[in-house]
């Protein structure tokens, strides 16, 4: 009997936790909405927003925003929030030529769960060169889009452990996919702006 309650307490407490990041993640999600740096196209400004948030919500030590050059074959990252220090970083780029299984994973358009990113087929190969290095476990991409072509992703990584992406963590990136390509057609749009302003 003792046993069956603790079952039952121990999936309360895990209906619990999921209601509270539900609950967090539309609150933050919500505040993001509101942000003048997202609506306006100031790019550096709403990732840095975004990836922040996104790190403290679901505890994902590295998130980051890559954007996919198809002209060059490559993945370049916009910007990294790395949280053990609460830092920002910039300018990895990685090929398609490199790691074929990946690109061909993320131009499919789907969400790349990678529990143990170590042994996906997706991510494997980046066990080596880049994983080992960042002590970096599991991923979690998730794309974006621009006129209906992928425009890049967003990406979580954990460092030091295996972890297991909830389906509400998953939910909580979507989300904030969205508002990444409200902020990247905005600023798409001042950066051709600007251009015709100087050729005129």
């Amino acid at each position: 009997m003792r046993r069956k309650e603790k079952h039952v307490q121990n999936m309360l407490d895990q209906e619990k936790q999921r209601n509270d990041v539900i609950k967090k993640g539309r609150e933050a999600i919500m505040q993001l909405t509101k942000s003048k740096d997202i609506q306006a196209g100031n790019w550096e400004k709403a990732i840095e927003q975004i990836t922040k948030t996104v790190s403290q919500l679901i505890h994902s030590s590295l998130v980051s925003v890559w954007l996919y050059n198809e002209e060059e074959g490559k993945i370049n990252c916009a910007k990294l929030y790395a949280a053990h220090d609460n830092s920002f970083s910039s300018g990895i780029d990685l090929f398609k030529k490199d790691f074929p299984d990946y690109f061909k994973a993320m131009l499919s358009e789907e969400v790349i769960l990678a529990p143990n990113a170590r042994s996906h087929q997706a991510t494997a190969g980046f066990t080596e060169s880049y994983f080992t290095p960042r002590d970096i476990y599991s991923l979690l991409d998730v794309p974006f889009f621009d006129n209906g072509r992928i425009a890049g992703v967003i990406c979580c990584e954990h460092q030091g452990e295996i972890k297991n992406w909830k389906e509400e963590e998953v939910d909580l990136c979507k989300n904030c996919c969205d508002l990444i390509t409200i902020a990247y057609k905005s600023w798409q749009f001042n950066e051709l702006e600007q251009k015709l302003k100087a050729t005129s």
